[in-house]
């Protein structure tokens, strides 16, 4: 619930106010787990302990984070994003900036062109994940896993894309392209607002 610029947090009966902004900014907002959790209840992301572990198979790696995938029954599987303490050099990443990415990538999934594309993923939850060498709690984002998984492995593996006609294939690359330019307009707009 808001007031005013306040942020009111609700924890089972009792309410606790904070100074968290409407909106995140430079000037008004460390990077850190607090400020995260501001952020991300300020969005109405659910916080959610789903059971996962670190050894489960790899879907993907990017610029700040690694997406592993946990099996949640029979027909239902999800995509974690978690956030790498190394960067793309193998350097260690300043846990300020992680939080950075993390606040980040949430504010720009909860712009509505971003949010309402057909071809961007949905943002389902925020999980953790305790990272034992430093005994800290780190958020990970959850998402739905791809039926087909990633690309290739719908092209080449799955029965469906192998069959995909050539106007098929060239309508997933238009649609692919749209959501792309979409990401970057957004996150080029939001950079320039909050960096």
């Amino acid at each position: 619930m808001e007031m005013a610029n306040t942020v009111l947090f609700h924890r089972g009966v009792t309410t606790s106010e904070s100074a968290a902004p409407e909106e995140l900014s430079k000037a008004s907002c460390g990077y850190d787990l607090i400020s995260f959790l501001a952020y991300a209840q300020n969005c109405n992301v659910p916080l959610v302990s789903l059971p996962w572990h670190s050894g489960l198979p790899r879907l993907g790696k990017g610029g700040t984070g690694l997406v592993v995938e946990a099996l949640v029954d029979i027909e239902r599987s999800f995509a974690f994003k978690r956030f790498s303490p190394l960067d793309v050099f193998s350097r260690p990443v300043p846990d300020s900036r992680r939080f950075q990415n993390l606040m980040s990538e949430l504010a720009v999934l909860q712009i509505p062109r971003v949010r309402d594309h057909d071809n961007i993923v949905d943002l389902i939850a925020i999980t953790w994940e305790y990272d034992t060498s430093t005994r800290r709690v780190w958020p990970v984002l959850v998402t739905p896993k791809a039926k087909y998984g990633d690309l290739q492995s719908f092209l080449l593996s799955s029965e469906e894309g192998r069959a995909a006609s050539f106007e098929a294939r060239i309508k997933l690359c238009i649609d692919i392209a749209n959501a792309i330019d979409v990401m970057h307009s957004c996150s080029k707009l939001f950079r320039e607002g909050f960096h």
